[in-house]
């Protein structure tokens, strides 16, 4: 009996199971600081040594809002008009509250006023970025990572960045 080949999904499946991560980005509430960021992460199993990047001005999105998930339509339908947008990459829901990443800096002028509207204050992202210098770790490893990190109150959102 001739032997068939494996289907490209699963040849696709292997390459990503088998792809390291070597950096894991993370979105922090404002007013954390390096300090509690360090200390927070000693309570992870990192794997490897790594390098700790903190609050990183080239990362986009820039603020987020803390929203009642009753006004969020309410909110993207004005923001729409001015054409602002949320991310939709970002967001974390706590309690009846959504936590809601909004696109770009240079809105921030038009932003403030359409949330304080809303009694809402724009806050800023912290990024912060795991390294791993070169290494990298499992799919595996990464994922069991980011699912316990997104666990943390102070955590809006976890990303692993693939080596290609």
């Amino acid at each position: 009996m001739r032997e068939m080949a494996p289907c490209l999904w699963m040849r696709r499946k292997e390459r990503e199971e088998s792809k390291d991560i070597g950096d894991i980005s993370i979105t922090f509430e404002e007013n954390i600081t390096e300090n509690e960021v360090k200390s927070m992460l000693e309570g992870y199993d990192l794997i490897l040594p790594y390098e700790l990047k903190f609050n990183l001005p080239y990362y986009s999105p820039f603020f987020y809002v803390i929203v009642s998930e009753n006004t969020i339509g309410d909110i993207k339908d004005n923001l729409r008009k001015k054409n602002i947008f949320l991310s939709q990459k970002i967001s974390k829901k706590r309690n009846d509250d959504v936590i809601i990443a909004i696109e770009g800096d240079e809105n921030e002028n038009e932003l403030r006023p359409i949330m304080n509207s809303y009694g809402l204050f724009l806050k800023k992202i912290i990024w912060v970025e795991i390294d791993y210098r070169g290494s990298g770790i499992s799919n595996d490893d990464g994922n069991t990572l980011k699912e316990n990190l997104e666990k943390n109150e102070k955590v809006i959102s976890v990303h692993l960045d693939y080596y290609e």
